[in-house]
């Protein structure tokens, strides 16, 4: 089976996709510095997605530069080197993507009791 994540380019040539967030300050929390007489605050801050499904599919997307285009774990380009032999990271250990990869879901055996 080839997959991109099994590609020897997988971590080389790809990032993780880039969205859209807003910072929130969160005002109640803080950093408290203290010289001399003088005091400064540094507020905590979180990101938050703008698009919450953006940001759901941006879990499993990356931009491959090799291919010049957004990938999924389970896709294969023409630059496709293996890094593992013949066999693909889900086969040979546990790969992160596997519980929502189309490949390994085509080539699970049913379990016919």
């Amino acid at each position: 089976m080839k997959c991109c994540r099994s590609c020897r380019y997988w971590d080389y040539a790809s990032r993780k996709v880039p969205i859209n967030a807003l910072k929130v300050i969160e005002r109640d929390k803080f950093i408290s510095v203290r010289l001399g007489n003088r005091e400064a605050r540094v507020y905590s801050w979180k990101w938050i997605p703008k698009n919450y499904e953006e940001y759901l599919m941006a879990r499993y997307m990356r931009v491959c530069f090799y291919g010049g285009k957004i990938v999924f774990p389970w896709d294969v380009c023409k630059y496709y080197e293996p890094k593992y032999g013949d066999k693909a990271l889900c086969e040979i250990g546990s790969c992160e993507y596997s519980g929502i990869c189309q490949l390994f879901k085509r080539n699970i055996t049913p379990y016919i009791g």
